[in-house]
């Protein structure tokens, strides 16, 4: 029997009905998995530890309690001279950090910047061998991490901005001040995109451990390697979330393009087994950057193990690129392991 136009129709409708139904319910999921995403990776107050799991070969799972270990020792040694400060972001947080003075006044600073899910205090073996070697101490903690104010991580973004608002107050304080950026993992990051943007003269270099080229490009891989997911649609539905919860696109956190632009000297470093931030990244970004520039892979080093694979080795290629950009006193390498 011939179908009636009526019929045509009617049943054209029902496809159109069913297609928008489709397409509505696929929005919500994309949706609730975006929030999800979020959640437990960008969300503040989230418990990061089964994010944070790595597989065999990432750092954490293998040194991370000889780097703890180290990290007390070393902390314990600095921290009876840590002094706290806390100032204004541009969004009106109370952010937090640590101060270390040298006992003899000096003109040389290391602003320390930390990775995803820590704090100032993460540094032990770092912050040691700055302050042997003759530097004063900034370690922040981000937003979001330790003591300091925010809802989200800022995977570098907006955490750029907050290291510009230290830089500030710190030459305000300091006006005489030689600055060099040290950062690892998301804080590796939030210095080279601090580096793309104007600074005060008295940052003279830059040091970035395990940084990713972009928020975008590091998650996109996590999601792939951690929980078999492609890119499409479920990082375009976190990132969708993450505009309206926190106020930036992952694909704005992009270092890569920051060091394009830069002129602060920058000395690249990663270890050539991290498999949470795959070490392809550094060649990436060290070809990309447009200043002067030097790299050092660390042969076996996993995830933010560099420096204590490298050892000296890593700290004498570390102050010698920093020495060239300084005007103060000659900066000597020292014995880095906790007494």
């Amino acid at each position: 029997m011939k179908k009636s136009g009526t019929d045509t129709a009617a049943g054209a409708a029902a496809g159109v009905a069913v297609g928008i139904t489709v397409g509505i319910a696929a929005g919500i999921a994309g949706l609730l998995a975006g929030e999800y995403f979020f959640h437990i990776a960008l969300d503040a107050a989230t418990d990061k530890s089964a994010l944070l799991k790595p597989a065999p070969g990432t750092g954490r799972a293998e040194k991370g309690p000889e780097r703890e270990r180290n990290a007390k020792e070393a902390v314990k040694i600095l921290k009876a001279q840590y002094e706290e400060r806390e100032i204004l972001s541009f969004d009106h947080l109370r952010l937090h950090g640590y101060l270390c003075m040298q006992r003899e006044p000096n003109r040389k600073w290391a602003v320390l910047v930390h990775g995803y899910d820590d704090s100032g205090l993460w540094f032990g073996r770092e912050a040691l061998a700055f302050y042997q070697a003759g530097f004063n101490l900034l370690l922040p903690d981000a937003r979001g991490h330790g003591k300091s104010q925010g809802t989200y991580v800022g995977m570098g973004w907006h955490d750029h901005l907050d290291i510009k608002k230290w830089i500030c107050w710190l030459v305000k304080q300091y006006p005489d001040s030689e600055i060099v950026l040290y950062g690892v993992s998301m804080g590796a990051s939030a210095v080279m995109m601090a580096a793309g943007g104007k600074l005060p003269p008295n940052v003279k270099a830059a040091v970035e451990d395990c940084g990713y080229t972009s928020a975008w490009s590091v998650l996109s891989y996590q999601m792939k390697s951690q929980f078999h997911l492609p890119a499409f649609p479920f990082l375009y539905c976190a990132d969708l979330v993450t505009r309206i919860r926190a106020g930036y696109g992952m694909k704005e956190a992009d270092a890569l393009k920051c060091v394009a632009g830069t002129s602060l000297p920058i000395f690249f470093i990663h270890g050539t087994e991290d498999r949470f931030v795959p070490f392809r990244m550094m060649k990436e970004l060290y070809d990309a950057c447009g200043s002067e520039k030097e790299c050092l892979a660390v042969e076996g080093a996993a995830h933010v193990e560099a420096a204590l694979a490298g050892s000296a080795a890593y700290w004498d290629r570390v102050f010698r690129f920093v020495g060239r950009y300084m005007e103060a006193e000659e900066i000597s390498t020292v014995e880095t392991t906790p007494q």
